[in-house]
C-alpha cells in the first residue's frame, strides 16, 4: 500500500491535472456555492451515475487498479470488505456502487491507476464533484474526453478558467 501512494503522490505532483465538471468553465464565489448547493440537492446522483459510466468504461479499455483511500470512520461498515484491495476485479455492479456511493456521500476517495502500457494515469473520485484526472498520456486523454463527453459533462485543464 506505501508503493501505491508513493505512485499516487508522484502522479499528483508530476502529471497534469484535468478537472472532470459540470460546468464548462470556472465559476468562483457565491455564485459558484449557490449552484453548487442547489446541485448537490438536485443533480448529485445523476452526476454519480455519470462518473460511474465513464469508470467502467474507462477500466476495460486499459489495466487499471481501483482502491478506497481514507475512508471515513462513520463509514467503515460500507466499505469494510474493500479496504486495503484493488477493487477491479469486483463485479461491475459492486464498483458502480463504490463509486455512486464516494461521490453521493461525499466520504472517502477513490483512486483509479490507469495503465496504457508507457504511462500511468490517475483518477482521483473525491466525493461530492471533485474528480480529477492526472495524466501526460494523450491516448488516454483523448479516450477520457470523448467519455466525458459522451455522459454531457466538461472536461478542462485544473488551471484553465
Amino acid at each position: 500500500m506505501e508503493k501505491l501512494k508513493t505512485i499516487i503522490d508522484s502522479l499528483h505532483s508530476d502529471a497534469t491535472c484535468y478537472i472532470v465538471d459540470f460546468l464548462p468553465r470556472k465559476m468562483s464565489g457565491n455564485r459558484f456555492f449557490d449552484l453548487e448547493e442547489y446541485l448537490l440537492k438536485t443533480y448529485i446522483d445523476e452526476f454519480a451515475t455519470k462518473i460511474s459510466n465513464i469508470v467502467i468504461r474507462l477500466i476495460h479499455y486499459y489495466p487499471s487498479k481501483i482502491f478506497i483511500v481514507e475512508p471515513s470512520k462513520k463509514d467503515d461498515i460500507f466499505y469494510k470488505d474493500y479496504l486495503d484491495k484493488d477493487l477491479r476485479n469486483q463485479p461491475l455492479s459492486v464498483i458502480d456502487s463504490i463509486i455512486r456511493h464516494t461521490i453521493i456521500y461525499d466520504v472517502s476517495s477513490l483512486q483509479i491507476l490507469i495503465n496504457d502500457s508507457d504511462k500511468l494515469s490517475l483518477m482521483s473520485i473525491n466525493g461530492g464533484f471533485s474528480i480529477d484526472f492526472y495524466s501526460d498520456s494523450m491516448e488516454v486523454l483523448e479516450l477520457v474526453m470523448i467519455l466525458v463527453n459522451n455522459e454531457n459533462l466538461y472536461f478542462r485543464k485544473a488551471d484553465e478558467s
